[in-house]
């Protein structure tokens, strides 16, 4: 009975969540200045993202290498990367390229049969939360969608965000 309670609380905290998201990103304010730093944040995320594609990609292209060659004690390996923020020494993830994701179906369905894809870099995600005009001629990263859409993040938390405090980190489970 505790594990219905607890997920009715965990559902509750994302409608709030949610509503409070959706409350202050009406009350944004799509001035200049604040577009300026949505679009360095998403410059940024462009190129991290970029960077941690090449980084799965290799380890999952090396150890299918090593599958291969006959090491056959990689055969059930699971390769994890996740973007993420670091808040006061903690780790809050914002994406993770084996999670949810339409893109990444084939990592999920086949672990790792196919690399990470690009086809989300190769559209621009100014929809939902990012469908302002001022953002109309700019190619938004699929990362700012999930972090603003998706992540129940508020625009005006992703203005403050410091770009040295976002990175991302590999793991190899076997």
């Amino acid at each position: 009975m505790n594990s219905y309670i607890n997920i009715g609380k965990r559902e509750e905290r994302n409608r709030e969540l949610f509503f409070r998201c959706k409350t202050m990103n009406k009350e944004f304010e799509w001035n200049e200045q604040n577009v300026e730093s949505l679009l360095r944040l998403n410059d940024v995320l462009t190129k991290l993202m970029a960077k941690a594609r090449k980084q799965h990609n290799a380890i999952v292209r090396d150890i299918n290498k090593l599958l291969a060659d006959g090491k056959k004690y990689y055969k059930d390996f699971h390769v994890e990367t996740h973007v993420y923020y670091d808040f006061d020494g903690k780790e809050y993830k914002l994406f993770g390229i084996d999670c949810t994701d339409y893109f990444a179906e084939q990592l999920r369905l086949g672990w790792n049969a196919a690399p990470f894809s690009k086809k989300m870099d190769e559209l621009s995600w100014n929809i939902e939360t990012l469908n302002h005009p001022s953002l109309k001629e700019h190619k938004i990263c699929y990362l700012m969608h999930v972090i603003f859409a998706h992540a129940k993040f508020p625009l005006q938390y992703g203005i403050q965000l410091n770009p040295k405090k976002i990175g991302f980190i590999s793991k190899i489970h076997i």
